[in-house]
């Protein structure tokens, strides 16, 4: 054989290694999309519970518990993740909770309440993996959509079948009470 032979052979085995360790690495971050969004839909689940047994005690004014209870039932009933509606009625249960939570006398109340400190601590653990999900998969859809951009991956359809992600857009600012 000659040298330019090994040239052509040398050069086709980088190519293809190449364009196998992109089709790995996309198929590793449609994964990890897949389960930073199923890790999402738990934890949303989990707060919503949480907020059920808010809304269930005592220590919320009748407003609060009605708005609250409201914005959970939409937010439990709004369906996919990768839908506006579902992204708006989770922001909206978050800002919710907010307003609640940072209201001017909620905390001094809590306080007196071992069982809503409880639950309240149990909301700021929910809601802490709720922020770090949120950012987790946003990363993951930001590193997959580099690679997916790429001219030559594009060119050898190296994603598949694959559906483009898209980032997830939500409210996940944390109260104050929780932050301090």
């Amino acid at each position: 054989m000659s040298s330019h032979s090994w040239w052509f052979i040398g050069i086709a085995v980088v190519v293809v290694w190449y364009l196998s360790h992109q089709a790995g690495r996309l198929d590793r971050l449609h994964h990890r999309i897949d389960v930073t969004r199923s890790s999402l839909d738990s934890h949303f689940a989990k707060r919503s519970a949480i907020c059920m047994e808010i809304c269930s005690m005592d220590s919320l004014d009748p407003v609060s518990s009605a708005l609250l209870l409201q914005a959970t039932h939409e937010a439990l009933n709004s369906g996919e993740m990768d839908t506006s509606t579902r992204q708006a009625s989770e922001s909206e249960l978050s800002e919710v909770l907010v307003d609640i939570i940072d209201g001017p006398e909620f905390m001094a109340d809590a306080v007196n309440d071992v069982m809503l400190m409880e639950l309240l601590g149990q909301l700021e653990s929910v809601w802490g993996r709720i922020v770090l999900a949120h950012q987790f998969h946003n990363a993951a859809v930001r590193d997959c959509l580099l690679i997916r951009h790429q001219l030559i991956v594009r060119v050898c359809r190296l994603a598949g079948r694959a559906a483009l992600p898209s980032a997830i857009d939500l409210n996940v600012t944390l109260p104050q009470a929780f932050v301090n």
